[in-house]
């Protein structure tokens, strides 16, 4: 079914075979691999923590590939982080669990965080797909995902600049408004200023006005 492309009907199969075997690594790591491709990160990672059980599977790379994505997707950001870092020790020449930690680090914690804007998991994020690089640029298996990561390298520096730009801007605009209210005080100081001298000038000559119609009298 798996060949076929029957991707329902074959979890449909790999979840009988689980019924029957609770505990049988294949029918799991099957059953989790399909299960990622529908977005279901939940039967995923329930699946995948069974197969990892298995000695064969806890060498499998594979396996804590794909719990890393489920875990990723389920936002259970540390859990995955773990998954990843578990990957790398498993098989040492492999670069995609450094491409995987990447992703996370950037379109995850990066992109979910709180409060000020902070460059630290974006930084981490990019070391992450420098060491991939690095570490596959030759591969051309990984050709694909060696340009992606570099175009998320700029993206990132990208991004930093127009921050540094915008802050700039910002700056300039409240240079700008502080300016503008201190033109508009002393401007409103002035004003004031002439009318009370006007004012001192109009009691003056009344006052002028009066003492020469006392002396006429």
């Amino acid at each position: 079914l798996m060949q076929r492309d029957d991707q329902v009907e074959a979890l449909k199969a790999f979840k009988k075979a689980a019924e029957i075997n609770p505990k049988h690594a294949d029918a799991h790591m099957n059953m989790a691999l399909i299960a990622i491709n529908f977005r279901d990160y939940k039967t995923a990672e329930e699946s995948l923590s069974i197969a990892i059980k298995d000695q064969r599977q806890k060498k499998n790379i594979e396996a804590y590939l794909g719990l890393g994505v489920a875990q990723r997707g389920l936002r259970k950001y540390k859990d995955a982080e773990a998954s990843f870092k578990k990957a790398m020790d498993v098989s040492k020449n492999d670069p995609r669990p450094l491409y995987n930690l990447g992703i996370l680090y950037h379109e995850h914690i990066a992109a979910n965080q709180e409060g000020d804007f902070d460059k630290a998991p974006y930084n981490t994020a990019k070391e992450y797909y420098n060491k991939f690089v690095s570490k596959a640029g030759g591969n051309a298996t990984y050709a694909a995902q060696v340009d992606d990561a570099k175009n998320r390298v700029t993206a990132i520096d990208q991004l930093f600049k127009d921050i540094e730009e915008m802050k700039k801007l910002e700056a300039e605009q409240k240079a700008m408004e502080e300016l503008q209210r201190k033109q508009q005080e002393e401007e409103k100081k002035r004003l004031l200023d002439l009318e009370a001298k006007a004012k001192a000038a109009a009691g003056g000559g009344a006052a002028a006005g009066g003492d020469a119609g006392g002396g006429g009298g």
